[in-house]
């Protein structure tokens, strides 16, 4: 085993004695396989230690919903458009026609939610909206609940005033908030009504398998360049287009687009009048996510609202040079990690001075990725890990036990 494979000394967590119910608006669902992934993984962490019941928005496929996962339909099922589109939830919330199914998408998960409160022990809510329902739940029922916030709320919430009632109403009904970076936590108390708000930052985990995978051919030519994440306007894929035909040098650069959207097909123009080779081969269940990174030499983030890039934490677990920009949640990372580039958001020039450099240092670019990796387990926790921080909070709540 080599250093880069082993765990944290520390296991935090143990055996929870009750059952937690996680209440979420994005989780991989019949006909939807990628939704929610990271959310699946803390579950699945979870659920090794203590019985876990997910909630979840049904989308529009057909099939059963396996142990553990209770499917909520809130509509006839064409009509279900509401969660695991590209976006999720906030993207679908652009569309006027959204905010007519949102009533009954909220009520739905808070019965749901106050059905599952007579045995669960704590209720967990991901993202704003499904925090909403497990805290009118919980307090109904007599049970903790904890809040967790993403990026997608906090941004909207400092723009829409919908959004913004949303968040504080939930953050008001739960018994502890959690954010996935200082940088989110920070950006919090600028919510008005959230100026004092105390939140505990638990970052996502990286599944055991990205820190495994072997380091990328050294050679670099042509360097595979990989974009992880949903094709829309907020993660600024069209940047990358952009500072790749603007590279100098004999090299091949090849771009992946791994994710789907809107903007897939103005991306597919736009790479073809630039002249840059890129491929887009869609959205991918989450367990084909190694695979394609075990075939790149750089991760990119561009996106201009993160509360924590997870493809960049995978990235960084893989041994791969990072671009970030400094949208993506990693500036505390950045400040650790040498081949973790981070950029100003929307600085096109920059990122590709960033690229460039890539490109006239590869090899030693490289080797600099793959030793970094031990540092990178010291500050990137596996799922196991996440999942014990998780644990040690709910036995800190009162009535938790």
């Amino acid at each position: 085993m080599t250093p880069s494979d082993k765990r944290p000394p520390e296991r935090p967590g143990g055996e929870f004695p009750g059952v937690v119910t996680l209440v979420t608006t994005s989780y991989p669902v019949p006909g939807h396989p990628s939704s929610g992934s990271f959310v699946a993984s803390l579950a699945e962490a979870l659920r090794a230690r203590t019985p876990t019941q997910v909630i979840a928005p049904a989308g529009l496929g057909e099939g059963k919903a396996p142990d553990g996962l209770t499917l909520v339909r809130y509509a006839p099922r064409h009509w279900q458009r509401l969660a695991h589109g590209p976006g999720g939830l906030p993207a679908a919330l652009d569309h006027p026609w959204a905010w007519l199914l949102l009533p009954g998408f909220l009520l739905t998960l808070f019965v749901a939610s106050l059905r599952a409160a007579r045995r669960a022990r704590v209720l967990i809510g991901n993202w704003s909206l499904a925090a909403l329902a497990a805290g009118l739940a919980g307090r109904i029922a007599g049970r903790p609940v904890i809040c967790v916030l993403r990026g997608s709320d906090v941004n909207r919430a400092l723009s829409s005033r919908p959004a913004r009632w949303m968040l504080v109403r939930a953050a008001g009904l739960a018994t502890r908030l959690v954010t996935v970076s200082p940088e989110l936590a920070q950006a919090l108390n600028t919510v008005p009504g959230l100026e004092n708000a105390d939140c505990e930052v638990i970052g996502n985990g990286v599944a055991s398998e990205f820190f495994q995978l072997p380091p990328p051919e050294k050679e670099g030519n042509p360097l595979r360049l990989l974009m992880l994440g949903n094709l829309t306007a907020g993660k600024r894929p069209g940047d990358l287009l952009l500072a790749v035909s603007r590279l100098q040098g004999p090299h091949r650069v090849v771009v992946d687009f791994v994710g789907d959207g809107p903007a897939r097909a103005p991306l597919q123009r736009q790479a073809a009048s630039l002249g840059v080779e890129a491929r887009f081969p869609g959205r991918q269940a989450h367990a084909e996510i190694p695979r394609r990174m075990a075939a790149c030499h750089v991760l990119v983030s561009a996106s201009e609202a993160e509360g924590r890039s997870n493809a960049v934490l995978e990235g960084l677990a893989a041994g791969r040079v990072c671009v970030a920009s400094d949208a993506s949640g990693v500036s505390d990372l950045a400040r650790q990690l040498p081949q973790l580039y981070e950029f100003r958001t929307g600085d096109v020039d920059a990122l590709t001075g960033c690229l460039q450099r890539l490109l006239d240092h590869w090899p030693a670019e490289a080797q600099g990725a793959e030793q970094q990796r031990e540092t990178v387990r010291r500050l990137i926790p596996d799922w196991d890990h996440c999942a014990g921080r998780y644990l040690d909070l709910l036995r800190s709540l009162p009535d938790a036990h």
